[in-house]
């Protein structure tokens, strides 16, 4: 459905809801350890060779199609990840 370019600054997921009919279910997200390189490193505002998180996700909807697809970096004590594993 038509947006104005105001409607670009909602929450994605939000802006995916009511333009585009869609919802997501789950995401599946790799993350990759990585060092800044140069256009990374201007963009963060860190040194060249900065360790850096990369997350790659694709999030679908209830029935298993991929609606939308990021990729991040994650700059140290920005953002932190907890693992819960347990067995079934």
């Amino acid at each position: 459905k038509p947006f104005a370019r105001s409607d670009m600054r909602r929450l994605i997921f939000e802006f995916l809801q009511e333009f585009c009919g869609v919802s997501a279910y789950m995401d599946l997200t790799e993350l990759h350890p990585v060092v800044a390189d140069e256009a990374a490193a201007a963009s963060l505002k860190v040194p060249v060779g900065t360790p850096l998180l990369n997350m790659k996700e694709i999030d679908f909807d209830i029935e298993g199609n991929p609606i939308f697809y990021s990729d991040q970096y994650f700059v140290d004590g920005i953002l932190s990840h907890t693992v819960l594993r347990k067995k079934l």
